[in-house]
């Protein structure tokens, strides 16, 4: 896929020096205790071959709520990445997406003031859905950094752990164990109010995809991949909906490795609906959807006039259509 710059850029910082104060609403404030590479003590921990670049791309679509909670535990953790020597410069890119709230402007509160070794920059991006193309031409920004850069994905509405930089690098360069092109982790869903029916349901689905050593999961709002990688197979693809799966299954189809280590995990709002067509949000309604009609399908069932036999006591009925969510459950943002 060609990419294609976003039509209006209207807030922009430079990746080379701290950005402007930012003009507009002010936002929440960003968040303390970002460092500066004087302050470095400590050393690096785990494996890899030296520090380095890191670019992390996050599409946002009316998230004044989120974006500053986002961006404060992206910077932290970068940060601490680059205290402990894993990272030597960051840019971090938001993709502003049609939005109709101070997303923008809150955005760019939150990314002022940031060390000499981290460049932010916000795009606001009129153009046309679907989410893998406004992802796409965010990174498009990204085609002046070497291939050896770290393409971090998350979204909005989603905040990142402390350890979420160093721990992806490290699971990219495991000790004793195969190089990797990307890395795929999972997500944590808080601030879903669902009963415990519909809640049983979702943790079965994701352990139904759990592995010996991993899982088969793929989140956007939970995705490292190398730049020349994702460079060589086209980037993030542009369907209705689940550019992640399209971009992982391209990589592993090209013969390049992509590891699924269960930590660390990244929060993500159990918001429904959810701001984009086919995501986790909408996942999570008919999740919810489902739990609540077999409820009210049991209830008014009268009880049986045999004694169930041994399988359909102990096989519970599935939820509707849950093969076919396996796939749609991973994260679109």
């Amino acid at each position: 896929m060609t990419p294609t710059a976003a039509r209006d850029v209207s807030i922009r910082q430079s990746p080379h020096a701290p950005p402007p104060v930012a003009g507009g609403p002010a936002g929440p404030p960003r968040a303390a205790g970002i460092e500066d590479a004087a302050s470095r003590t400590d050393r690096r921990p785990g494996e890899g071959e030296g520090p380095v670049d890191v670019v992390v791309a996050i599409p946002a679509h009316d998230e004044e709520a989120y974006i500053a909670s986002c961006l404060a535990s992206v910077t932290r953790a970068l940060a601490h990445a680059h205290r402990v020597g894993t990272v030597r410069a960051a840019r971090i890119l938001v993709s502003a997406h049609r939005c109709g709230d101070d997303t923008a402007a809150r955005a760019h509160v939150a990314l002022t003031g940031l060390p000499s070794w981290c460049a932010g920059e916000v795009v606001v991006d009129e153009m046309p859905p679907p989410v893998g193309a406004v992802r796409h031409r965010l990174l498009a920004r990204a085609d002046d950094l070497p291939g050896t850069t770290w393409m971090f994905s998350t979204d909005a509405d989603s905040r990142v752990p402390l350890d979420w930089v160093t721990e992806m690098l490290a699971a990219a360069h495991p000790t004793g164990g195969p190089r990797a092109a990307a890395v795929a982790g999972l997500v944590d869903v808080e601030h879903w109010h669902a009963d415990p029916a519909a809640r049983e349901a979702y943790t079965r689905l994701v352990e139904a995809g759990l592995t010996p050593t991993g899982h088969g999961h793929v989140y956007a709002a939970n995705l490292v991949v190398r730049l020349a990688d994702y460079r060589a197979v086209g980037g993030f693809p542009a369907p209705e909906h689940g550019e992640e799966h399209g971009l992982v299954a391209a990589l592993r189809a090209s013969g390049r490795h992509v590891a699924t280590p269960r930590h660390p995990s990244v929060a993500t709002s159990g918001r429904t609906p959810g701001r984009a067509a086919h995501g986790l949000g909408e996942l999570l309604a008919r999740i919810a959807e489902g739990a609540t009609s077999r409820t009210t399908r049991t209830a008014r069932t009268p009880p049986p006039r045999h004694r169930p036999t041994a399988h359909s006591a102990s096989s519970p009925e599935p939820g509707r259509g849950m093969m076919s969510l396996m796939t749609s459950s991973d994260r679109g943002s």
